[in-house]
């Protein structure tokens, strides 16, 4: 088996069957088998698959009895997959070419690769954030602090997007669509389980390059990410508190496994100090995005006192 496709459900299974069908639609010259993880979702997974595709040997489906996250969800795929690699890819996404193969090629081609993945697409097929080429760091937040500045100038425009034909190396791959050698899944224990959702690809990038290899970006492989719009049809911003407190944790548990405690100390007050410029420079130009470094910002000070994080 060339690729294990690992799908994670949260009542989104109108998504994972628009996914799966854009997969047999432009997948082809390599075997893979399609595996998805119910997080405990009120969907009626495998009744809603059988119908959609039948008896299809290809698709296999697990529900879990608890919701369990994002990396746990994924890390209970792989082991159930056969696959040489395995690809991460989230259920809100639509495969634009046949991508699977593009990357499975390229780490077959590569071997100093250990993580690989496309560039996305939104939902007007622009282009939108497929990889960082910084890891979280007082260089990352002093970028934050200068609206990225930093990062746009430095690399000129691909910061996190490819906009060349060239595959470069990057920090780490968005976990929309993240492709990883089984082997190098297994050696450094697949994703860290202290994530529950946001970060723990980022985590999962630095694991392996500390290993020796190489996370890199293919261009030539196209997917759209239809991630939900910021604001609603009538102009209101949309703010999921709850997302936002799983990002926040995220960010803090990376910092707390993998930097050092005087260097966290420091990105974390230049990362407070970008929060509130930009929401007193967004409230000035009347821009409703303003709303969401005020929930940014009440998320930290709450983490921060539930985990003891400076």
């Amino acid at each position: 088996m060339d690729v294990s496709i690992i799908i994670i459900n949260y009542n989104t299974i109108n998504l994972v069957i628009d996914c799966i069908q854009s997969i047999k639609e432009f997948t082809t010259g390599i075997s893979y088998e399609i595996i998805i993880v119910d997080n405990h979702s009120n969907d009626n997974i495998e009744t809603s698959i059988q119908e959609a595709f039948g008896s299809d040997s290809s698709i296999q489906c697990y529900t879990l009895q608890d919701n369990i996250g994002f990396g746990k969800a994924n890390n209970f795929g792989f082991t159930h997959a056969k696959g040489r690699h395995l690809f991460c890819l989230n259920p809100d996404t639509l495969l634009l070419n046949n991508a699977i193969k593009i990357l499975s090629d390229y780490l077959d081609n590569n071997k100093h690769v250990g993580i690989c993945g496309g560039n996305l697409y939104d939902m007007k097929k622009k282009p939108c954030h497929s990889f960082m080429r910084m890891m979280p760091s007082v260089c990352w937040e002093l970028s934050v602090l200068t609206f990225h500045k930093i990062e746009k100038a430095y690399f000129h425009g691909n910061e996190n997007f490819n906009h060349s034909n060239i595959p470069i190396e990057v920090a780490y791959i968005t976990g929309a669509d993240l492709m990883i050698r089984r082997n190098i899944a297994t050696h450094v224990g697949g994703y860290t389980k202290g994530y529950f959702m946001f970060f723990e690809e980022t985590d999962l990038c630095l694991k392996v390059k500390n290993c020796g290899f190489k996370i890199v970006n293919v261009p030539q492989a196209k997917i759209q990410h239809l991630e939900g719009q910021s604001y609603s049809k009538n102009g209101k911003i949309n703010i999921n508190k709850k997302s936002i407190k799983f990002w926040e944790e995220g960010r803090l548990l990376f910092y707390k496994l993998n930097v050092k405690p005087r260097e966290v100390r420091l990105a974390n007050l230049i990362y407070k100090l970008a929060l509130y410029l930009n929401m007193f420079t967004f409230r000035l130009l009347n821009r409703p995005v303003w709303e969401n470094y005020k929930y940014r910002i009440e998320a930290v000070k709450e983490i921060s006192k539930e985990h003891h994080y400076s």
